[in-house]
């Protein structure tokens, strides 16, 4: 069962000459200094100096010299035009501006004087009895007599003499907030003063405490309260009264 394997030798191998390569030569590797690597910040003002030195010349001057920049102390600001105007805010906007609608911005007479502007607008509320004649002229001359130099929002209700006063006012002031004068123009005697069907008076304030008080909720922390055409203040029930407006409101009420 086993076979005969005739031995093998080296000799006689199915081998070719074994032929050595030559060695490769060595390379020559040429070495070169590199730049200098700087790391810069973000303005770039490192970088001009690494490579250009140096100048002592302020930034204004740089920019100046490269690129033509004036410095910023040369520039003269420009003069605000004298002949401007201010306009009102409220329902008098139209009236103080012509009439205008916001494209003519780009009209000279349109732009704001600083030496008269005011950076808050002041809100003022006036109710007249419908019963008081000339009423008109008398919301008119109160407008007039506020400071020029103030911009004034100025909202006027009439009191339906055949409604509740004190529920109108309180309807009114409702909607508006951040008030700062309050204007009541109405008839009255030294007991009290005619609020469209109300007769408000000592006696009867007590009734409406809660209304007036929350008339204070849509007033400013220092605002007024200026009753007219009334000889209210001319009795004790009367200024007290007064005092009874203010403590409800926390405003300063004069009549």
């Amino acid at each position: 069962m086993f076979r005969n394997i005739p031995p093998v030798y080296p000799s006689n191998l199915p081998f070719g000459t074994l032929t050595v390569n030559p060695p490769k030569p060595h390379r020559q590797y040429e070495f070169y200094q590199l730049e200098e690597r700087v790391m810069f910040g973000d303005d770039g003002t490192e970088a001009f100096e690494a490579i250009h030195g140096d100048s002592g010349e302020s930034d204004e001057q740089l920019l100046a010299r490269l690129f033509g920049i004036p410095p910023a102390s040369s520039q003269s600001p420009q003069p605000i035009p004298s002949d401007v105007k201010t306009n009102r805010s409220g329902d008098n906007e139209c009236a103080a501006t012509g009439g205008e609608d916001r494209d003519s911005q780009d009209d000279p007479d349109q732009w704001v004087d600083s030496s008269v502007f005011v950076p808050f607008t002041r809100t003022e509320v006036v109710f007249v009895d419908s019963r008081v004649d000339q009423a008109d002229e008398l919301i008119a001359s109160l407008q007039a007599a506020a400071n020029p130099g103030e911009v004034i929002d100025w909202f006027v209700f009439r009191l339906q003499s055949d409604q509740d006063g004190i529920q109108q006012i309180s309807d009114q002031l409702s909607r508006i907030s951040n008030v700062d004068a309050v204007h009541v123009i109405s008839h009255g005697d030294g007991t009290g003063l005619q609020l469209g069907s109300t007769h408000l008076s000592l006696d009867s304030a007590s009734g409406y405490a809660t209304d007036i008080a929350r008339w204070g909720l849509s007033l400013q922390a220092d605002a007024d309260i200026l009753i007219y055409g009334c000889n209210l203040a001319n009795s004790e029930d009367g200024r007290a009264l007064v005092d009874s407006i203010a403590m409800l409101t926390g405003a300063d009420v004069a009549a």
